[in-house]
C-alpha cells in the first residue's frame, strides 16, 4: 500500500506532501493545478519514467520547477510488512540534467542508482512498467476509452492491454521470416544442378589420377637430384682442396714479386747512408736549440723593460693632454664671463639685482596706494546721489549744482588715478622682466666662476713633462730596434733548426728501411722453403674442374625437370581445389535446400501453435475477466435490471454485453451514461485483479470524462462505497467537484495561480 509521496520542486509543486490511506484517495483541482503531476511522480518514483516522458511530450529538464536547480520525489509504501522509501532526484548542470536514486527498507539504505532501483522494485512487486500501464494506471480521460473505439482498433487495444499483442507481433514477424526462407529456397533451387554435380565428380576423379602419376614422377626425380647432389658434394670437396693449394702458391708468388720490388727500391735509397750521420745531426740540433733558447730569453728581457716604458709614455701623454685641456677651458670660460658681464656697465650682477628689487618695491607700493585711492573715489561717487542733500564730508546743506560739481571732480580724479595705475602696472611688469633676466645672469655668472675656481685648482705647466716625454720616447725606440734585431736572429735560428729536424727525420727513415731490408731478405728465403713444401698437379686439378662442371650441368637439368613436374602438380592441385570448392558449394546448396524445407515445415507448425496459443490464452483471460466481472458487478451496480455483464471476443472485435432479464444485449445499445461509466470502472477493476492480484492498486486520471451529472454521482458512490471492497487502494484525480464525498479514504484539493506561474497549493478536505 502506498503511504505518502513528497514532491520538492517537481513540476508546479514546490514542497508538497500527500498521504494515502487504504481505500479510495481523491485529488480534486482545476486543470493545470498539478494533479496529474502527482500520478506522474508515482510512476517516475517506481520506474524512472511515465507516459508523457516516454512519448517525449515533456523532457527531463521540464520536470524541475522553473528557476530551481533540482527536484526530488520521495514515495513511501508498505510491502510484506516492511516500509520502503524510494527517492529520485534530478539536478541541473552545464551538460543538462543528471539523475540519482536511493531505496531504503525500514530506514536503512538498500540500493542506489536509477537502473538498479527500478530493477529491484520490478522484482519485489512482480510488476514492470508495461504491466503497470496496462493493469493499474488509467491515463487521463481513458476510463471509458474502450467503449468509444471502433471494433478493429478496440480489439488491438484490448489485446495490448492483456499482453496478447505480442502474439500478433510474433505472428507477423514469423510470416516475414517464412517469406524470407521461401525466397531463399527458391533461389537455391535455381542455383542447384544434379547433372553439374555428377560432371564435377567425374572431372575430380581424372584430376586425382593425373596428380598421382605426377607424384610418382616427382619422387623419382627427387631421388636422382639427391644422388647427383652427393656426387657434386664429393667432387667439390676434392676440388676445393686443390684450389686452396693453387691459391696459396699464387699468393706466395705475388708476395715474392712485391718483396723483390721493395728490395730493389730500398737498395737504391740507402746508397751513401751511414748510421754515424744520425749522431752528427743530433749534435747540431742540440746546439741550435740552445742558441734559440738564449735568443728567446734576451727578447723576453728587453720586452719586460719595454712594457713599463710604454705605460710611462702613455701616462705622460695623458697628463700633458689634461694640462693643455685645463688651460684651454680656463681661457674659454674667462672670455665667456667677460662677454656676459659687458652690458652691466661695471656693476656686479648682485648689485643690479638689489637695485631692481628696491625699484620694484617702490612701484608695488604705488600700485597698492592707487588701487585703494580708486576704490575710495568709486565709493564716494556712489554716495553722491541726487537725493543726498548734504555734504558727505561736513554735513552742510548742498544743492544739485554743487553735488554735480563734486561728482565731476571726483570722476576726473578717478580717471587720472586709473590711467596712472595702468601706467605703473606696465612699468612694474617691465621691471620684473628685467629683474628675472638679471637673476638668470647672476646665476649663470656664478656657475662660470665656480667652474673657473675648480679648473684653476687643477692648472699646471706641462712643459717639464713634454721634455721628459721626448727622452722616454727616444729610449723606447732604441729598445724596439734591439728587440727587432734579436727577433731576426731568432727566426733564422728556427729555420736552421727546422732544416736539421727534417734531415734527421729523413736519416731515421733510411735507418728504418735498412732494418726492413734485412727482414725482406729473410722473408724471401722463407717463401722458397714454403713453396717447396706445397704439392700441386695442374692436370689433376683441370680434370676435377671438368667433372664438377658436368655434374652441376646435370644437376640443373634434373632440377628443371623436377620444377616442371612440381608446376604440373600445383596446377593439378589447383584444379582439384577449384573442383572441390564447386562440389562443396553444390553439396552445401543441396544440404541447405533440405534444411530449408525442414525449417519451413517447422515454422508452419510453430505458426499454427502460436495462433492456437494466442486463441487459447485469449479465451482463458476473457473467461477470467468475465468470472471476475460476474463476481464484482453486483457490488458496483445494485439495481436488478442488469444482473451481470460480460466481454465477448470474436475474430474482429471485443464486444461488451449486459444480461437483461436472461437476454444478453450490447452494452452500447441499452446502457445509460452512468451504467457505461460503472462498466468501464468494473472492467478496469477486473483487469487489475487478474493481471496484478498481489498489488490490488488502481490509479485513475480524470475518470469523469464525457459523463453527465447522474453518471458522476453513480461513479462517486462506487468509488467511495464499493471499490474499496475489491481494490485495497485506489488513487483518483479529477477536476470535477461533484465527484467528492465524505467517505473517501483521503481527499485533497489542489490549486494554483497559473497566470503568475505560481506553485501548487494543497489542502486536505
Amino acid at each position: 500500500m502506498l503511504k505518502s509521496i513528497s514532491l520538492t520542486n517537481w513540476r508546479s509543486h514546490k514542497d508538497s506532501v500527500i498521504s494515502f490511506g487504504s481505500g479510495t484517495n481523491l485529488l480534486v483541482g482545476i486543470m493545470g493545478s498539478g494533479k496529474s503531476s502527482v500520478l506522474e511522480a508515482i510512476s517516475f518514483a517506481l520506474f524512472g519514467t511515465f507516459p508523457n516522458l516516454e512519448r517525449r511530450k515533456v523532457h527531463t529538464e521540464d520536470l524541475i520547477r522553473l528557476n530551481e536547480e533540482s527536484a526530488r520525489i520521495a514515495l513511501i509504501f508498505v510491502w510484506d510488512g516492511f516500509e520502503y522509501r524510494v527517492e529520485r532526484i534530478l539536478e541541473r548542470n552545464k551538460r543538462g540534467v543528471v539523475s540519482g536514486a536511493e531505496l531504503f527498507k525500514d530506514g536503512k539504505l538498500l540500493e542506489s542508482g536509477q537502473s538498479a532501483i527500478t530493477s529491484y522494485l520490478q522484482k519485489l512487486l512482480s510488476l514492470d512498467y508495461d504491466l503497470f500501464l496496462r493493469a493499474i494506471y488509467c491515463e487521463q480521460n481513458n476510463l471509458d476509452y474502450f467503449l468509444t473505439l471502433d471494433p478493429r482498433r478496440r480489439k488491438a487495444e484490448i489485446d495490448a492491454l492483456l499482453g496478447l499483442d505480442r502474439f500478433e507481433t510474433a505472428r507477423a514477424n514469423l510470416i516475414t521470416v517464412m517469406g524470407r526462407y521461401s525466397l531463399k529456397r527458391k533461389t537455391l533451387t535455381d542455383a542447384f544442378s544434379k547433372a553439374k554435380l555428377d560432371d564435377l565428380l567425374s572431372k575430380r576423379l581424372l584430376a586425382a589420377t593425373a596428380l598421382s602419376g605426377l607424384d610418382k614422377q616427382f619422387s623419382d626425380l627427387d631421388l636422382a637430384v639427391a644422388s647427383n647432389s652427393s656426387a657434386i658434394s664429393d667432387l667439390s670437396a676434392r676440388f676445393e682442396t686443390l684450389e686452396k693449394v693453387r691459391l696459396a702458391i699464387e699468393k706466395l708468388d705475388r708476395e715474392v714479386l712485391s718483396l723483390n720490388a721493395k728490395h730493389e727500391s730500398y737498395l737504391k735509397d740507402l746508397e751513401g747512408f751511414a748510421l754515424s750521420l744520425i749522431s752528427d745531426c743530433n749534435s747540431k740540433i742540440s746546439m741550435k736549440e740552445n742558441e734559440r733558447l738564449t735568443l728567446l730569453a734576451n727578447i723576453k728581457t728587453h720586452e719586460d723593460v719595454l712594457s713599463p716604458a710604454l705605460k710611462e709614455i702613455a701616462q705622460l701623454e695623458s697628463k700633458i693632454a689634461n694640462g693643455r685641456s685645463v688651460q684651454k677651458s680656463i681661457s674659454s670660460l674667462n672670455e665667456e664671463l667677460l662677454v656676459l658681464l659687458a652690458p652691466t656697465g661695471g656693476k656686479s650682477p648682485s648689485q643690479l639685482v638689489s637695485d631692481l628689487e628696491s625699484i620694484i618695491r617702490e612701484k608695488s607700493g604705488s600700485c597698492i596706494y592707487l588701487t585703494q585711492e580708486i576704490k575710495n573715489l568709486s565709493d564716494a561717487i556712489d554716495r553722491l546721489s541726487p537725493s543726498l542733500g548734504k555734504c558727505p564730508t561736513c554735513d552742510s546743506p548742498m544743492g544739485d549744482l554743487a553735488l554735480k560739481k563734486i561728482r565731476e571732480d571726483k570722476q576726473s580724479l578717478l580717471s587720472s588715478s586709473k590711467v596712472l595705475l595702468s601706467k605703473t602696472n606696465a612699468e612694474l611688469l617691465e621691471l620684473k622682466k628685467q629683474y628675472d633676466a638679471q637673476v638668470a645672469l647672476q646665476k649663470k655668472a656664478s656657475i662660470l666662476e665656480q667652474k673657473l675656481n675648480i679648473l684653476k685648482k687643477d692648472q699646471f705647466d706641462p712643459s717639464p713633462l713634454e721634455a721628459m716625454l721626448v727622452q722616454r720616447s727616444s729610449d723606447v725606440n732604441s729598445l724596439k730596434a734591439e728587440i727587432s734585431s734579436l727577433g731576426n736572429s731568432y727566426r733564422t735560428s728556427i729555420a736552421e733548426l727546422s732544416s736539421l729536424t727534417s734531415l734527421l727525420s729523413t736519416l731515421n727513415s733510411k735507418a728504418k728501411k735498412a732494418t726492413e731490408l734485412t727482414e725482406i731478405e729473410k722473408r724471401l728465403a722463407q717463401i722458397q722453403v714454403q713453396k717447396a713444401a706445397l704439392s700441386f698437379d695442374g692436370s689433376v686439378f683441370e680434370s676435377l674442374r671438368t667433372s664438377l662442371e658436368s655434374a652441376k650441368i646435370n644437376h640443373e637439368r634434373l632440377l628443371g625437370e623436377r620444377s616442371l613436374v612440381l608446376s604440373s602438380q600445383k596446377s593439378q592441385r589447383e584444379l582439384l581445389s577449384v573442383l572441390d570448392l564447386e562440389i562443396v558449394g553444390l553439396k552445401k546448396i543441396q544440404s541447405d535446400l533440405e534444411n530449408l524445407s525442414q525449417v519451413e515445415e517447422e515454422l508452419s507448425i510453430y505458426k499454427t501453435a502460436l495462433i492456437e496459443t494466442q486463441s487459447s490464452l485469449r479465451t482463458t483471460l476473457i473467461d477470467a475477466v468475465n468470472s471476475t466481472l460476474l463476481e464484482i458487478w453486483p457490488l458496483f451496480y445494485p439495481y436488478k435490471n442488469y444482473q451481470s455483464i460480460r466481454v465477448v471476443c470474436s475474430e474482429k472485435d471485443y464486444s461488451f454485453e449486459v444480461n437483461d432479464n436472461g437476454t444478453w444485449k450490447p452494452l452500447e445499445a441499452v446502457a445509460s451514461g452512468g451504467e457505461r461509466a460503472t462498466f468501464a470502472l468494473v472492467f478496469r477493476v477486473a483487469l487489475a485483479m487478474i493481471l496484478t492480484p498481489k498489488l490490488s492498486w488502481l490509479i485513475l486520471d480524470e475518470p469523469t470524462h464525457n459523463l453527465d451529472s447522474n453518471a458522476v454521482s453513480l461513479l462517486s458512490n462506487a468509488l467511495q462505497f464499493r471499490l474499496p471492497s475489491v481494490i485495497k487502494q485506489t488513487i483518483v484525480i479529477t477536476h470535477d467537484e461533484a465527484l467528492m464525498g465524505s467517505e473517501f479514504a483521503s481527499s485533497y484539493r489542489l490549486d494554483r495561480d497559473k497566470e503568475k506561474n505560481g506553485e501548487t497549493k494543497i489542502e486536505r478536505v
